[in-house]
């Protein structure tokens, strides 16, 4: 190049710094090409192992009705003692079940908390 032109938009600087960079580039998009491709399968095998695990466990996030009536029916027989023996139904406590309780899945179908 002549003398103050090296760095002309026509220079032999931009050439060769063209043609290195497409190589870089190339090189560069190839490996990320390929770690796009194994992040995909592992997202895909992460995927299929949570939808495994979700679809097992959910089916036991049911509501455990059989400690909610064992206390209910120990409520009523307190009550009925109560009318026995003439005391007040009032000394009697209250459930701790409401209508209103919030939903608590059971660990495992079966076992109960008491």
């Amino acid at each position: 190049d002549a003398f103050g032109e090296e760095c002309s938009p026509n220079a032999k600087l931009w050439r060769i710094y063209m043609n290195e960079a497409q190589i870089l580039d190339n090189a560069m998009t190839k490996d990320l090409s390929e770690n796009a491709d194994v992040l995909l399968v592992f997202s895909g095998l992460f995927s299929a192992v949570v939808t495994a695990f979700v679809a097992m466990t959910s089916q036991n996030l049911q509501m455990e009705y059989a400690p909610i009536t064992a206390e209910l029916m120990f409520k009523m027989v307190q009550l009925q003692r109560a009318a026995l023996d003439g005391s007040d139904s009032a000394s009697v406590q209250p459930s701790s079940w409401t209508p209103a309780s919030s939903f608590l899945p059971s660990k495992v179908v079966g076992e109960y908390p008491f």
